[in-house]
């Protein structure tokens, strides 16, 4: 996910990370939250269809 988005700061392109299946590896899912904010991107938890 960081090369990804390494990538998309290249191009100077808007994005925004969602965390799929985020409550089954809460561990990681805070990982990846606690990343995204410090890089600018929006991020999202949970999406209820």
């Amino acid at each position: 996910m960081k090369r990804v988005l390494e990538a998309i700061e290249s191009f100077k392109i808007k994005s925004l990370v969602c965390i799929n299946k985020w409550d089954i590896n809460k561990d990681i899912s805070n990982k990846i939250e606690k990343y995204c904010p410090g890089k600018q991107y929006r991020g999202c938890r949970e999406n209820k269809f």
